[in-house]
């Protein structure tokens, strides 16, 4: 199970954004933070496609970039239906015993997909 939420500063009719997207993700083991920070392209005004660019870091010590695509669909003023899908390349630190005994630290990296659905309230607006 996943918990997010969303930050968007989005200067008066600019193009582009700036995204936190803050979520944890809880497992058997343990709750995994994640807070991606990332660049969002807006296209449209009404239905809006919106490419997007950043990185992220993890409380379980990844790291990694993320890239992604969200459709937004603008029902009030300020109340949209988001729906999204993110690519996540992480990295890593493992640990592997070595012929000599020893252990060796490498950097793995694997890519997650990430798909969510949900809303969008503006609930801050700056005067005009």
């Amino acid at each position: 199970m996943t918990i997010a939420s969303s930050v968007e500063y989005r200067p008066v009719k600019s193009y582009i954004s700036l995204n936190l997207d803050p979520s944890v993700v809880f497992t058997e083991q343990k709750a995994i933070g994640n807070f991606p920070l990332y660049l969002k392209l807006i296209l449209g005004d009404k239905f809006r496609v919106c490419p997007n660019f950043g990185a992220f870091i993890r409380t379980n010590s990844n790291y990694g970039w993320t890239t992604g695509l969200s459709i937004e669909y603008q029902i009030k003023d300020d109340f949209f239906i988001i729906a999204k899908g993110d690519i996540m390349k992480d990295y890593y630190k493992n640990e592997y015993p070595n012929k000599f005994g020893w252990k060796d630290t490498v950097t793995d990296k694997e890519s997650n997909i990430w798909l969510s659905i949900g809303v969008k309230k503006n609930i801050i607006r700056l005067k005009q």
